[in-house]
């Protein structure tokens, strides 16, 4: 299977000289298309510092699943009950985007 930019094809479709029925038709199917999950690969620290006062999921380097959300500041990574600081990333902490995926 070929991955496609739904948001593109919608736009396109959205241009066609088809009717309105066929054009929401056409939006339906590709809203109900299964979509491919991107990679959710670790922040490089140059990301990470750009990311301030966003959430991230953070975690200890060897175990992604024992992670928390924290806010990026300008020292490290913070929570409530917990901080990570910039020295020791990419050796005691890791951050991505969102928290792995769990296989059913």
């Amino acid at each position: 299977m070929r991955a496609i930019d739904s948001d593109a094809l919608k736009e396109y479709i959205k241009k066609t000289d088809l009717t309105a029925v066929e054009r929401g038709a056409l939006l339906q199917a590709i809203s109900n298309m299964p979509t491919l999950t991107p990679p959710n690969e670790p922040l490089t620290l140059k990301e990470l510092r750009e990311m301030d006062d966003e959430p991230v999921w953070c975690c200890p380097k060897n175990d992604s699943a024992k992670g928390s959300w924290m806010i990026v500041g300008p020292n490290g990574c913070e929570n409530i009950t917990s901080f990570a600081i910039y020295d020791d990333y990419g050796t005691g902490w890791l951050a991505y985007r969102r928290p792995p995926e769990v296989s059913p």
